[in-house]
């Protein structure tokens, strides 16, 4: 799996704008080939900012996203941030769920996991 994360913060007169955009291009994405997820999230706490994250099947769907119109949209809300945004592409080899924290319970604060 992969995991594309952009946090930005934007200007406050523009957070309806960031939200408007992101939902013109959450439709079309969330339906393309190898698209598992597409969020955008605000801070509670800080207005203006915002993290979009996107989780993708394989590489392959994830560079034809980067290389589609839709991905324009992106580019369009990293121009409106009021500081560099920071995007990051992550590539995920393994994960657990709550079986981890089942796991790490049962066996105590000194017992090994196969988490690593």
């Amino acid at each position: 799996m992969l995991i594309v994360t952009l946090r930005l913060s934007v200007p406050l007169h523009l957070t309806s704008h960031v939200i408007d955009l992101f939902e013109s291009y959450r439709g079309p994405v969330s339906v393309r080939a190898g698209c598992r997820s597409v969020q955008l999230y605000s801070h509670f706490s800080t207005p203006g900012d915002f993290i979009l994250i996107e989780e993708w099947s394989s590489p392959e769907a994830l560079h034809n996203h980067i290389r589609s119109d839709d991905f324009r949209k992106v580019l369009a809300l990293m121009d409106l941030a009021a500081q560099a945004p920071d995007i990051r592409f992550l590539r995920v080899s393994s994960a657990k769920g709550f079986d981890l924290v089942q796991e790490l319970r049962q066996e105590g604060v000194d017992g090994e996991s196969g988490w690593g």
